[in-house]
């Protein structure tokens, strides 16, 4: 069940909830009050796996096995387990990358929005400076044309 906190399963998911799950086979019998009956073994069915553990008391062991047929549904509820949860960690991952593009997005759209103000500011700037300049101009062309007038008329008196 570690693998389902790691994997972020909601607790009301059945995935949680994999040992109450009916399974065909007997469950082993309760256990005996002496230590030496009472230790369980553990037998690794697909390798090392949290959910290929199946727990047998000593008495089990010499139980009545499952059919061939039960073993073969269980095998194939465990890879159609391991096959969703893959899947799951697959789409996990795809959110995860998803989430991340937007919110670089996000910050690129900020940024873009930034430097649009700065250069809007700039622009205004620009247009102030143009028109004092143009101001600047015309008022030197004016005293220009009055010199070049007074000149003229001295020249003629």
């Amino acid at each position: 069940m570690a693998l389902a906190k790691k994997l972020n399963i909601p607790d009301d998911s059945p995935l949680r909830k994999a040992d109450d799950i009916p399974l065909p086979f007997p469950p082993p019998p309760p256990p005996s009050h002496s230590e030496e009956e009472s230790e369980s073994e553990f037998e690794d069915v697909e390798g090392g796996e949290e959910e290929g553990l199946i727990r047998k008391s000593k008495e089990a062991v010499g139980a009545k096995s499952p059919s061939l047929n039960e073993q073969r549904e269980v095998s194939a509820l465990k890879k159609e387990n391991k096959a969703i949860l893959t899947k799951m960690k697959k789409l996990d991952d795809q959110a995860e990358a998803a989430t991340k593009a937007q919110q670089m997005a996000e910050e690129k759209a900020e940024s873009a929005e930034a430097i649009k103000k700065v250069a809007e500011a700039e622009k205004k700037d620009a247009e102030v400076k143009k028109a004092q300049a143009e101001k600047e101009l015309e008022q030197a062309l004016v005293v220009t044309k009055d010199a070049e007038i007074k000149a003229d008329e001295k020249a003629y008196a």
